[in-house]
């Protein structure tokens, strides 16, 4: 059990830069894989630098800890795991000492495509955060009482979740996940400019749709294109893709037969599971 004493500068402001990771069980050679550990680990040091907080992250320490604890807690299928760089020193707000890593893997199954229940959102009265005052792109836990806010508006008026607008009107992204829309055709996505986490599932996505000759585009979002659009689906790694059925009560236009969050979320546990032969670069097994 790790202690972090309460007067350390994670316990008292929220001092912490962390990732969230998920490793993935392929059924037919019975191994599980961890997915894009290395880009995750840029961004760890990406926002580690920005806090101006000092750790030493060695990809090969991190992925040995986390197949000793996957074998001591007898994981045998899909797991999260999260990595978080603490400053657990007594200090201030303003400290800087080295951070230590903590690694912790649970437990955690892929979203079932069959049972999955399709969310109610609604655009939070909260604004997104934007780089001129706390910059949206660092992955720290401060950054994530924005998302609470907004998170505990939308459940209170009855919402399963918010989608944030930045100072421009323009759609950011929701609470812990960035948005992506379906809209004549196009899969569309929002931008970092406008106040998303420079997300490694949207950029996943991404290549996966253009691997299959699916147009995608990033760019500037209203809420109109939002209401307009056949469908919208949460995208992170926690919450993999995940459909939005309405947005402020307005039902989204759909169509019928297999959705396209059916098809994308089909190939993307392929890629995650090592079954599509041409993203392997992406998987550490287990």
């Amino acid at each position: 059990m790790a202690t972090v004493p309460l007067a350390s500068a994670t316990s008292l402001y929220g001092i912490n830069a962390f990732e969230g990771i998920r490793g993935y069980k392929n059924y037919a050679d019975n191994k599980i894989y961890i997915f894009r550990l290395d880009d995750h680990l840029d961004r760890l040091r990406a926002s580690c630098a920005a806090l101006n907080i000092k750790a030493e992250i060695h990809r090969e320490i991190i992925l040995d800890n986390i197949r000793t604890l996957t074998k001591a807690n007898d994981f045998a299928d899909d797991i999260a795991i999260r990595i978080v760089v603490i400053c657990d020193s007594i200090g201030s707000w303003s400290s800087t000492e080295a951070g230590s890593i903590a690694i912790m893997p649970v437990s955690k199954r892929r979203i079932d495509r069959e049972s999955c229940k399709p969310l109610k959102a609604c655009i939070s009265s909260w604004e997104r955060i934007n780089g001129k005052s706390q910059p949206p792109r660092v992955k720290c836990g401060a950054n994530y009482l924005n998302s609470r806010y907004g998170l505990m508006e939308a459940k209170f008026n009855g919402y399963d979740v918010p989608i944030f607008l930045n100072t421009n009107g323009l759609v950011a992204e929701s609470s812990g996940a960035c948005i992506l829309a379906w809209r004549n055709g196009v899969l569309l996505s929002t931008r970092t400019t406008d106040g998303r986490l420079d997300s490694i599932t949207v950029n996943t996505i991404s290549q996966i749709a253009r691997s299959v000759e699916i147009e995608y585009s990033e760019r500037g979002l209203d809420r109109m294109d939002l209401y307009t659009s056949d469908e919208i689906m949460l995208c992170g790694t926690a919450v993999e893709l995940t459909p939005i059925a309405s947005i402020d009560h307005i039902s989204l236009k759909g169509k019928s037969g297999k959705s396209f969050w059916e098809r994308m979320h089909t190939k993307y546990i392929e890629v995650v599971t090592g079954q599509n032969k041409n993203f392997l670069h992406w998987l550490d097994k287990l």
